[in-house]
């Protein structure tokens, strides 16, 4: 095999080559732009998410800072009614109880006496008349006037029990009236409770109310973190694969200069052949014929080739001169 042909088979192999590197490196430039062009929107998206999460995470920290004011609020209100029950306690403890415990006592104490009674005081009335009557009237036996005397005596301890259990049904009433006057203090500080009780079941609503809204956007701040973290991770992976086709298409590039330089160099070599042979025919045609064209008059020229002081070179002159007659004739 001859050395053009080797070196024309070289070239083929270095052209080749450099054909595949170029179409590896363009595929991959198509790639990483494709990438490119997917990993914008998708940035975008990232800080839109990013956004989104931290503004509900900061509504949530706003909300929680209101709910625990709410709180705060209702447990001052909880502490203002323990102590308002403590001070009702310590009027039903001191006020209300010794004398409620007196009016059961005394209620015994009335029903005992009635017992002993049997009978409404115009009853013993009428029935002490009658004995009494009976007593001074009637002729009686001595043993008649004794139990008629035990009737009257019995007769005047049953008023005498009844008489005491009316007193002790007006003490029973006056104990009431004291208990009544007591009532209002009981009754304002029943309200007192009850309005702060209403207040604070009012606030612990408004912080209960906060804390569902919090627990909301919390979810919400929750489902855009995890949005973001698996878009970020999309993103960082996108990145990674351009990082990596950036550096394959450097390596391409840089695979690809040393045959590029080779290509030219084989290319000037031909070039500068192919004007040798150029050369060799138009003063083999100068030399024989007398007659060349403009190319080979360029050719020449060009190589300071072109015997200007002979015959042949005037020979040549004519011809090129001729030559070029004929081809303006033809163009």
């Amino acid at each position: 095999m001859s050395d053009r042909n080797n070196v024309s088979l070289q070239r083929l192999k270095l052209m080749e080559r450099a054909s595949s590197l170029r179409k590896e490196i363009n595929e991959k430039r198509y790639r990483r732009q494709n990438l490119i062009s997917e990993i914008k929107p998708k940035r975008e998206e990232a800080a839109r998410l990013r956004k989104k999460r931290d503004s509900l995470n900061k509504e949530v920290k706003e909300l929680i800072a209101r709910a625990k004011e709410h709180i705060k609020r209702r447990d001052e209100i909880q502490e203002k009614i323990r102590e308002i029950r403590k001070e009702l306690g310590a009027v039903i403890r001191s006020e209300i109880q010794p004398r409620a415990e007196r009016i059961r006592k005394e209620k015994e104490t009335r029903r005992a006496l009635n017992r002993a009674a049997r009978a409404s005081p115009e009853e013993l009335e009428k029935e002490f008349e009658a004995s009494l009557k009976t007593l001074f009237d009637s002729e009686l036996s001595l043993r008649e006037e004794v139990i008629m005397v035990e009737m009257v005596m019995d007769v005047v301890a049953r008023y005498n029990s009844r008489k005491s259990a009316d007193d002790v049904s007006t003490d029973i009433k006056k104990t009431y009236e004291e208990i009544k006057e007591i009532e209002p203090k009981k009754v304002g500080l029943d309200s007192k409770i009850m309005t702060l009780t209403a207040e604070a079941e009012k606030v612990h609503r408004a912080a209960m109310d906060l804390f569902d809204r919090k627990n909301e956007l919390s979810r919400l701040s929750q489902e855009a973190h995890e949005a973001y973290v698996a878009l970020s991770k999309e993103i960082r992976d996108i990145s990674a694969e351009i990082d990596a086709i950036s550096k394959d298409i450097e390596k391409g590039f840089e695979e690809l200069k040393p045959l590029e330089k080779e290509l030219d160099s084989i290319r000037f070599t031909r070039r500068k052949q192919q004007e040798l042979e150029k050369l060799r025919a138009a003063k083999e045609k100068m030399n024989t014929t007398g007659k060349i064209g403009l190319e080979d008059l360029r050719v020449l020229l060009e190589s300071n080739a072109l015997p200007l002081n002979n015959k042949g070179s005037n020979k040549g002159k004519k011809g090129a001169k001729k030559g070029g007659e004929e081809k303006r004739k033809r163009n």
